[in-house]
């Protein structure tokens, strides 16, 4: 009988250790979470030598192309070619077929051409919703998305872990 309570408690406390020990950054707070997220996108910044706006959110957006004061509102139509990668540069989605072949992320069961959604409705990550925003139509830019405005605590697919960075390559292309 004692040997069964001690097999019991093991499997029960191997289990504790795998379901709540495996990744220490989900126990962070929200708060916690996005200064731990603001400081990893800083350094890339700083890094890379690049300048970025500060949105309030902690997305911070690199303008590459500037080209037009157009911008678009809550609700509209905006149509946009994007390249989505981790910091560390790999590529988990993009819009463009040459640059998915070039990564070996290419699929036939997919169509390449630009994306197309409703801005500030939710449709998109609240990092495009905060971030497509501040461009104006031909715009080229870079957004790098704290985790809780992209996939949060949860990831997406098998490249973007829980409370992952992201960042975008984005050119609207038009609004309507």
């Amino acid at each position: 009988m004692q040997s069964k309570f001690n097999t019991l408690k093991i499997i029960i406390l191997t289990s504790i250790t795998i379901l709540y020990g495996c990744n220490n950054d989900i126990d962070l707070s929200p708060e916690k979470q996005l200064l731990a997220d603001i400081d990893i996108i800083d350094q890339y910044i700083a890094d890379n030598g690049l300048t970025a706006v500060v949105d309030p959110s902690g997305l911070r957006i690199i303008f590459n192309e500037t080209f037009g004061d157009t911008k678009p509102n809550p609700g509209q139509l905006v149509t946009v070619d994007y390249v989505g990668f981790l910091l560390n540069g790999i590529v988990f989605d993009t819009s463009i077929e040459q640059v998915a072949i070039d990564n070996g992320i290419f699929s036939n069961s997919r169509v390449y051409e630009p994306f197309e959604f409703k801005v500030g409705t939710g449709m998109v990550i609240r990092g495009w919703d905060i971030g497509i925003p501040l461009m104006g139509i031909g715009d080229k830019a870079t957004l790098l998305i704290p985790s809780g405005l992209a996939y949060g605590p949860f990831g997406s697919g098998s490249l973007i872990g829980p409370n992952t960075v992201i960042a975008f390559d984005v050119e609207l292309i038009d609004i309507k």
